[in-house]
């Protein structure tokens, strides 16, 4: 069952003054109430409700959250069950860090960054998850807690999926713990990869790669909206914001993409999918 669970604001960070955060970027307002389900899906018979739709909903994401190997859609509607609501406040963290995980957590909307620390405390940001996408899937198998720092960069909304529930429901539903298993497969492939290409691939390259990736959860695959501070980008892709802003323009006087405040256009794929290339 989803559960709400709004104003979630467990720990509050440091953060950077709101004049640091990029032209056109600004915290999301509150969620409404489709923004969260508030009860289980209707009766037999009855006409759906917006807890119903909001379930279909929540179904349909993660699918999408689980490509390139999604759950069939009556196992998608059964995870979706298990969803708890959490609205995140700008600079907070959804969950205590210094306790081991209990749940798998997806982001619904906004932007959430993880990352460690220096050696005096302040934040170094090295990746970030939006609509779709999963900020936490291995920790609670452990029973661990996570060993990165997580604060939203904007108003979120997440969901938890507890992992005894996810356990349960994988015993009952095999077809689950495949989807599972390789969605746990392919985030260790893709570390292995990030972990390769910053030894291997220059600034260009990497830059190339993350708008790439950038594209696969965007709406109409051809705009990439910065929805964090070029800064938390540029340490993602293991560069200076200085050197990622001379990157992007690089890359706009070759003709590959456009950038109008926080949106980049990509005007041609084919060429960063060579530019990304080793």
């Amino acid at each position: 069952m989803i559960k709400p669970q709004p104003d979630r604001l467990l720990t509050k960070h440091n953060t950077s003054p709101a004049s640091d955060v990029d032209s056109g970027l600004t915290a999301t307002s509150a969620p409404t109430a489709m923004d969260i389900a508030l009860t289980l899906r209707p009766p037999s018979g009855s006409a759906p409700s917006a807890a119903g739709t909001e379930i279909d909903a929540l179904a349909a994401l993660l699918q999408q959250a689980c490509q390139p190997t999604p759950p069939p859609p009556d196992d998608a509607h059964a995870l979706a069950m298990l969803g708890q609501a959490h609205w995140v406040a700008a600079g907070c963290s959804p969950f205590d860090e210094t306790t081991p995980s209990h749940a798998m957590w997806l982001v619904a909307g906004g932007c959430v960054t993880m990352g460690g620390t220096d050696s005096e405390g302040h934040r170094q940001p090295l990746r970030s998850s939006q609509r779709g996408q999963w900020l936490d899937v291995a920790n609670a198998w452990l029973g661990l807690a996570v060993v990165e720092r997580c604060v939203a960069d904007v108003g979120s909304t997440l969901y938890a999926f507890p992992i005894a529930d996810v356990e349960a429901l994988c015993r009952r539903r095999p077809s689950v713990a495949r989807v599972l298993l390789s969605l746990l497969a392919r985030h260790v492939r893709e570390s292995t990869q990030n972990a390769q290409q910053l030894l291997t691939k220059d600034a260009l390259a990497r830059c190339a790669t993350w708008l790439l990736d950038a594209l696969h959860a965007t709406a109409d695959g051809a705009t990439v909206v910065l929805a964090q501070r070029k800064s938390t980008v540029a340490s993602q892709i293991g560069t200076s914001p200085e050197t990622f802003s001379r990157t992007l323009r690089r890359l706009r006087e070759m003709g590959a993409i456009d950038v109008k405040g926080a949106r980049i256009f990509v005007r041609d794929a084919t060429a960063l999918h060579r530019l990304a290339m080793p």
